[in-house]
């Protein structure tokens, strides 16, 4: 081995290889406590959030419903924020810079979650309101711009705003968890004759925002 060395200074061990890579492995993973503090913060975010958003009026209404959705989008990012700030070791000076990564990461999860939303709620309302777009191919024609328009606005405003060393963001399919708020809405808003999808799209929309919570918190 110790021949192997001098002529080879790089050479490493079969064993000695698998050593490195466990260590390296063991220092790149996330610890548990790390993992369950952004996710549990959410959640309580997004269901205090939902009890605020309850009080509000009951009339169907497109705007009100974008209203809650923006509440519980809010509720959801500054909970996992700040679970996932309170099992930060604050002494170690990377750490700051980590919870720049995880407010920017917020701010694009709400923006994606309320830009949408404003506008997939508009574009209903506009329907209800125009009788020659008072029609169900309008109606998803309408939600499916908005989602998309809604979607292209918050990448565009979260790259325009980024420090000029920052990666460029990417819409990914991982963002497009959060428009599946958007579909619910479009349920929910547009075709309230619909009363068991409007159960199942109202009992997805805080799994949604706990995600969303979720990823903000979680971004290292």
């Amino acid at each position: 081995m110790q021949t192997e060395n001098k002529i080879y200074p790089n050479f490493k061990s079969y064993s000695q290889y698998q050593r490195e890579l466990k260590t390296q492995k063991a220092n790149n993973k996330i610890p548990s406590k790390r993992q369950l503090a952004p996710l549990l913060g959410s959640a309580l975010g997004v269901g205090l959030s939902y009890f605020a958003a309850s009080k509000l009026p009951k009339k169907q209404n497109g705007f009100l419903e974008a209203l809650k959705v923006i509440m519980m989008a809010f509720g959801a990012n500054i909970g996992g924020i700040l679970g996932a700030n309170a099992a930060l070791d604050h002494t170690n000076p990377k750490n700051a810079i980590k919870q720049q990564k995880k407010l920017k990461e917020a701010s694009f999860q709400i923006m994606n979650i309320s830009i949408p939303m404003i506008l997939v709620s508009s574009s209903l309302e506009l329907c209800k309101h125009v009788k020659k777009l008072n029609n169900n191919p309008s109606k998803i024609i309408g939600s499916i711009v908005s989602m998309v328009t809604g979607a292209f606005l918050a990448t565009k405003i979260t790259n325009l705003t980024k420090e000029k060393h920052e990666e460029k963001r990417k819409y990914t399919f991982k963002d497009t968890f959060a428009n599946v708020d958007d579909i619910a809405a479009t349920i929910v808003i547009g075709f309230p004759q619909f009363e068991k999808l409007n159960l199942v799209a109202k009992s997805l929309l805080p799994f949604i925002y706990t995600y969303s919570g979720y990823r903000a918190g979680s971004k290292e």
